[in-house]
């Protein structure tokens, strides 16, 4: 729900002048008065991590962080949930360690709540999305168009935690780890000091309803009062939270101001029933707002990070090749890949087969010699021998259908080619396919096509 079909927000840019910006209501502006508690979530299983029980590789780093508390209070922005609010950022090119693009494995973000159901929201990342908010002259919303979105992430599956009970104050700092995923650095991947290509945009979005104690929303962070500008960012020296004690960020070229998409428009230009039509809410509509000016007050931005570090730039997903053979029932098990294949984290890369027949014992198999076009069963064998196979598995769905998945991370693909003697590394390419049994068929059974990749750091 994060792109409106007529107008989409994106970074609240340089903003010089108070003029080129809308006041919010202080009544946008709550208190945190629950202590903070966190959890990590594991994107790709949808599992709680302990607290201390992350690792990490090495070369992971914090890429952008902004978290540090206004120095004398800590507040949270109330948002409507008709509202999308969006804010930005930059992740720099020519920090030691740094390139672009840049691997994007995981990031952070902090609520408040009072709803005891878990909380609902989608989260999207734009390498840059332009628009401007400066000087004297009307904000332009920037058009996040298709070619400039980067990704766009429901969270509800994964059953983020909401209150103890209705109308009582809960925040959580949630960390979700196993992206594996790439954003380019500087907006378009070199700084050249314009804020319209140099920042990425991040957009937030709940759906949860309201109570009558308070709004959700999201820490207001970023003080620069607290530590010098871009603090924990690569290798920028971080700050001590005011709130917390602990150390913060405060956003590299984040700005006082945050775009806010108040048109009660979501994706699809359907507006939800208690949504608002016709009536523009804090009289401005879609803007730049803020919180009447830092140091007096707030900046109008949110608690973020993101983790990553390492170029990608040769990392791609799984590309298909080779014949599908139906099954007995018409089924084309079907080849496909998300993620990247990522030495760093192969568990963020999976490789599914979908669309075969359900309810049947299946595997994977894979080589590292090149593709293959031979006949095989009653299909093509697209991988080179020797086959290294991984476990067997139930594809799941119904019997007699075609609603069947088998699904393997790299992580399992590493390990199986370990176990043979043939360690994958980066720069390796593996070939790929799917064997499920259909006793069904003449010949008890159904091939995929291949999928092939190459793995990177």
């Amino acid at each position: 729900m994060l792109r409106s079909s007529l107008i989409v927000a994106g970074a609240a840019l340089v903003c010089a002048s108070a003029s080129a910006q809308q006041q919010l209501p202080a009544s946008k502006l709550h208190p945190i008065t629950a202590t903070p508690k966190k959890i990590t979530v594991d994107f790709v299983t949808g599992k709680r991590i302990a607290a201390g029980s992350q690792a990490l590789a090495a070369n992971v780093q914090t890429i952008y962080n902004n978290t540090c508390t206004w120095a004398t209070a800590a507040y949270y922005s109330g948002f409507a949930n008709c509202e999308e609010n969006y804010d930005e950022g930059r992740i720099p090119s020519t920090a030691p360690g740094s390139g672009s693009p840049v691997s994007f494995d995981g990031f952070s973000f902090a609520y408040c709540t009072f709803n005891a159901a878990s909380f609902s929201c989608e989260i999207a990342f734009a390498n840059n999305a332009g628009g401007q908010c400066a000087g004297l002259v009307a904000q332009t919303p920037p058009t996040w168009a298709a070619s400039t979105i980067y990704t766009e992430i429901d969270l509800t599956p994964l059953g983020l935690p909401g209150s103890t009970t209705d109308n009582f104050q809960a925040c959580w700092i949630v960390g979700i780890t196993n992206l594996g995923l790439c954003i380019e650095a500087d907006g378009d991947g070199s700084f050249d000091g314009n804020p319209t290509t140099d920042l990425f945009t991040w957009g937030f979005h709940h759906n949860m309803p309201a109570q009558p104690a308070g709004p959700e929303g999201i820490f207001i962070s970023g003080d620069p009062n607290v530590a010098a500008g871009g603090s924990c960012t690569y290798n920028i020296p971080c700050g001590v939270d005011p709130f917390t004690g602990g150390p913060c960020g405060t956003g590299l070229d984040t700005d006082d101001a945050s775009w806010i998409n108040d048109d009660g428009t979501p994706i699809g230009s359907s507006v939800p029933t208690n949504c608002p039509t016709g009536v523009a809410m804090y009289g401005y509509g879609t803007n730049c707002y803020w919180f009447g000016g830092w140091p007096a007050n707030p900046l109008a931005s949110y608690y973020f990070t993101m983790e990553g570090g390492r170029t990608c730039a040769a990392c791609t997903g799984g590309a298909t090749y080779c014949t599908v053979n139906p099954s007995f029932n018409g089924c084309l098990a079907s080849m496909g890949s998300t993620g990247l294949p990522s030495i760093a984290n192969p568990a963020g890369f999976s490789i599914t087969t979908s669309t075969a027949p359900g309810a049947k014992n299946g595997i994977q198999f894979f080589g590292l010699n090149g593709p293959n076009n031979a006949p095989f069963s009653n299909g093509v064998l697209c991988v080179t021998p020797p086959l290294i196979r991984l476990p067997v598995t139930n594809t799941g769905g119904t019997d007699g259908g075609c609603d069947g998945t088998l699904s393997y991370t790299m992580a399992i693909v590493q390990s199986q080619a370990a176990n043979f003697g043939t360690p994958i590394s980066a720069g390796s390419t593996v070939h790929q396919q799917a064997w499920i049994r259909d006793p069904n068929s003449a010949v008890t059974n159904a091939v995929s096509n291949g999928i092939t990749y190459t793995v990177c750091p």
